[in-house]
């Protein structure tokens, strides 16, 4: 599963999808000022996934996130910069090829869902607008499971729509004693040394 922030009119989208392009979770409740890495700890799926964790720590689960998010055993991160030809710049090869899938989730769905690219404007308050965003959600899914071909797709306009934050705070990221971010690491570790060399 992936997640991803995409920017939607004012309002950010939040959403988690799969490898089919389903999408598993969305809201679209935060202004798009708010950073990526504070939706994800306001958002419920985060509580659930720590608590799945605290649960058992031998976890086989976690989501791909970009770097606008915290590295946590259940959200992993790509490294940054990794040097070439290393382990760990495959990992984050395969990382980015794996991740894509969430970028193509969102091209499929502005596109069937051209009210959602922010050059159009929901004129409706806040609720009303993230009701819309979560009915195109819910017709995006029945179009994946009814595999309804995608309409014909204007690149320039879908690629000049996303907002992509590359940049987690660093009072998130370098909290000291974050037992979270170790253990996050760690897993991230001990998948690229598993896999990747």
């Amino acid at each position: 599963m992936k997640c991803s922030v995409i920017l939607v009119n004012a309002y950010k989208m939040f959403q988690i999808c799969d490898e089919s392009l389903k999408i598993m979770h969305v809201n679209s409740q935060f202004p798009g000022s708010t950073h990526d890495a504070y939706i994800w700890n306001q958002s419920n799926i985060s509580y659930m996934m720590q608590k799945l964790f605290e649960h058992d720590n031998n976890n086989n689960f976690f989501l791909l996130g970009d770097s606008g998010y915290p590295l946590r055993p259940w959200l992993i991160t790509p490294l940054k910069n990794p040097e070439p030809g290393t382990a760990a710049e495959r990992f984050n090869r395969q990382f980015t090829s794996v991740r894509s899938k969430i970028e193509q989730c969102n091209g499929v769905l502005k596109n069937r869902f051209r009210c959602l690219l922010k050059h159009r404007v929901l004129h409706y308050k806040p609720i009303k607008a993230a009701r819309i965003v979560k009915a195109c959600v819910v017709l995006h899914n029945i179009c994946i499971d009814q595999r309804i071909p995608e309409p014909y797709r204007d690149d320039d306009i879908l690629n000049a729509d996303f907002c992509v934050e590359s940049n987690i705070p660093a009072y998130v990221e370098n909290a000291a004693g974050n037992v979270h971010l170790h253990a996050g690491r760690e897993l991230r570790l001990r998948i690229i040394n598993n896999h990747f060399n």
